[in-house]
């Protein structure tokens, strides 16, 4: 087993650059053979464009499949639309999450988020207006797909201004998820008309915030970082 010469990272006997660093091999118990001349140019000046509307077009035709399969289920056994309504709803919800990476020219986690969020919220709206219980998108729905938003656009901007990284990305996202269900148990108890308390989510914050203290520990801990990117070739 040979060893990068610049970063230690374990290589494999065919490999002829690092995969960490880039960094070329050279072995010198073994025979060096010349370049082979290729008549082949090594890059290919292709225009790699993805068709976007293609892929929005097949999203589409695969989730009206099953909407029209229900619905005219659903007619020709109760004579209208019932159930097949929630059916349609989630699926549009799906349809949403599918071929929202589509609809945008260049990547965008802040358009996407927003746009996801929007479907999912119509789409919600949408069941619970055939659904026993009203009140519960609002009173309940709303405010945690907010809360969800605002946690990703800041995770999204402390990733991208380097303040977290990798490890911190994960710590920072367990965090959020413990700050979240308390706020979701006292939704949930103010929609039942119970008396608030903070119960059952215990047994979720706890594990949540256990583990982002232990990613952020490694994450300050350099030797364990060297040994995870030599590792995992990141």
């Amino acid at each position: 087993m040979s060893y990068c010469v610049n970063c230690g990272v374990e290589l494999e006997a065919a490999q002829k650059s690092c995969p960490l660093c880039g960094v070329a091999v050279i072995n010198p118990s073994e025979k060096q053979q010349p370049e082979e001349k290729t008549t082949y140019p090594k890059h290919r000046d292709e225009l790699k464009k993805t068709d976007r509307m293609f892929w929005i077009k097949l999203i589409s035709i695969l989730l009206a499949v099953p909407i029209i399969t229900c619905v005219i289920t659903n007619l020709l056994s109760d004579q209208r639309i019932t159930w097949s309504i929630y059916v349609i709803a989630g699926v549009f919800i799906l349809w949403v999450l599918a071929s929202a990476p589509f609809y945008f020219k260049k990547f965008n986690y802040v358009k996407m988020l927003l746009f996801d969020v929007a479907g999912l919220i119509i789409g919600l709206f949408v069941i619970e207006i055939y659904a026993p219980g009203n009140g519960w998108v609002l009173l309940i729905v709303v405010p945690i797909v907010l809360y969800c938003i605002l946690a990703g656009l800041v995770i999204i901007f402390l990733a991208k201004s380097g303040y977290i990284r990798r490890l911190g990305v994960a710590a920072a996202i367990f965090i959020s998820i413990a700050i979240m269900l308390p706020g979701l148990e006292v939704l949930i108890d103010i929609y039942n008309l119970n008396p608030i308390q903070i119960a059952w989510s215990w047994f979720v914050i706890a594990p949540c915030l256990s583990v982002a203290a232990l990613l952020i520990l490694l994450n300050k801990n350099k030797r364990f970082k060297h040994e995870l990117q030599k590792r995992l070739h990141f």
